[in-house]
């Protein structure tokens, strides 16, 4: 029998994500928006990118104004 992969929350990933810096932020955003799974979101559903990437955009908005 083969292990099942460790599966990260949306969470965790949006946490991870923004430890990285705006930069990897955005490149997420990027990532994600063409349909490409940046590093970590691997073992997420789409639904679960698409909360994932509702949260990047939203953090990054404080960033933008």
């Amino acid at each position: 029998m083969m292990p099942v992969p460790y599966k990260l929350s949306p969470d965790t990933v949006v946490e991870m994500l923004c430890q990285q810096g705006c930069k990897s932020v955005r490149r997420a955003i990027e990532s994600i928006e063409q349909g490409t799974l940046p590093q970590g979101t691997e073992s997420l559903s789409r639904d679960e990118c698409c909360t994932v990437l509702a949260e990047l955009k939203a953090i990054m908005a404080v960033y933008d104004h």
